[in-house]
């Protein structure tokens, strides 16, 4: 999602980041070539990507819980983060992924391609619509978007696990919460309906909801709509609490 005072500032450090990657330290999570590794794709709009010290990402948390837990794992994506984080049970946090503030469905869409050029994921972490949904796009052409994201992304993994954000909506004092969080409701509504069409049998879908009991908790947003350190720690929770299910 987008924030007005900080926009040009970050995407002009995004493609610095991009750019400059000599010296990032890979976290060395993988394991031997005979080890079973899952690679998981985070790819949706600035909620995905941060910005920090003006809002946080959920990845670095979601990196630890996987990492306390053991996983075996690779963080995948064309693109990684310009500033630092801690180290966490001496490791360096793993900081690629497929983020870019202020993309819509249709920028999703547009760069798949790039998204998996490098590695094919087995999990999908898939945030995106509020961009569109703010902008005034309406709920149905959000929907059919996502529906050519899940097709893309079938086509190049037909046995891949996408979860789905029920994304939250919009801080509870912003003067916005009331329209924009109603209209979140329709979409949640609507997105129940989608994962069942496009899941089968080795294709999933897997809803996560990020909107209920968050969007009441002013405490979970540095801003109108993007994360504080709280509120990213709750959503990385919950992103770990569905791939726990699934990973192997």
């Amino acid at each position: 999602m987008k924030i007005k005072i900080v926009q040009l500032i970050t995407l002009l450090l995004f493609f610095i980041g991009c750019s400059s990657n000599d010296d990032i330290i890979e976290d060395k999570n993988i394991a031997n070539d005979d080890v079973i590794v899952n690679k998981i794709l985070c790819i949706g709009d600035s909620r995905v990507q941060g910005f920090r010290p003006f809002f946080e990402n959920y990845r670095y948390e979601l990196w630890k819980n996987l990492v306390e837990n053991e996983v075996t794992f690779d963080l995948v994506g064309p693109f990684k983060d310009f500033v630092s984080y801690p180290t966490f049970s001496n490791l360096t946090f793993d900081n690629d992924h497929a983020g870019i503030l202020g993309d819509t469905t249709l920028d999703v869409i547009n760069r798949l391609d790039e998204a998996f050029e490098k590695d094919i994921p087995d999990f999908v972490l898939l945030g995106i619509g509020g961009n569109d949904i703010t902008g005034g796009k309406s709920i149905d052409d959000v929907v059919l978007n996502l529906g050519v994201i899940l097709d893309e992304i079938e086509i190049k993994n037909n046995n891949a696990i996408v979860f789905l954000e029920i994304i939250a909506g919009v801080n509870p004092n912003s003067s916005r919460a009331a329209s924009l969080n109603g209209l979140i409701t329709e979409f949640e509504e609507k997105l129940n309906k989608l994962a069942e069409e496009k899941s089968n049998t080795s294709f999933k879908v897997v809803l996560v909801d990020m909107n209920t009991n968050f969007t009441n908790n002013a405490n979970f947003y540095a801003d109108e709509v993007h994360y504080s350190l709280l509120g990213a720690k709750e959503i990385a929770d919950r992103y770990f609490n569905a791939l726990n299910t699934f990973l192997k």
